[in-house]
């Protein structure tokens, strides 16, 4: 996402977080699998092993912190865009940043849906 944001000449216009969008402040880990690198998410290795199965096999795991975006921006921001991307962590990251969409009246929330939730 940073490359991204530096390829179209937007790094005067938006700030990337290097960390996942939440409901709370915590750790995690995040599983990149081997099936699809893009789709990594927060690994649970209990809904793993019921719910996806032995097939989907992880290249790694790597710890990454966790927090509500209301507690990262500034309290008087308001925000016009949101792009968010969280791999079944939409729900969380939403209720994380409920203050910053109370106070962002134009705000355009794009968010990349899974059908999952935690």
């Amino acid at each position: 996402m940073v490359k991204n944001i530096y390829l179209n000449n937007l790094e005067f216009k938006t700030h990337a977080y290097n960390l996942g969008g939440s409901d709370k402040k915590s750790k995690g880990q995040i599983a990149v699998w081997k099936i699809n690198t893009g789709s990594s998410e927060i690994y649970n290795q209990l809904e793993r092993e019921t719910v996806l199965g032995p097939k989907r096999q992880i290249i790694q795991i790597e710890e990454i912190s966790l927090d509500r975006v209301d507690d990262v921006l500034p309290p008087d921001a308001i925000i016009n865009f949101a792009m968010i991307d969280v791999e079944r962590m939409e729900i969380a990251c939403l209720l994380g940043m409920k203050d910053v969409i109370a106070r962002s009246p134009n705000i355009i929330i794009i968010a990349e849906w899974s059908g999952w939730s935690h």
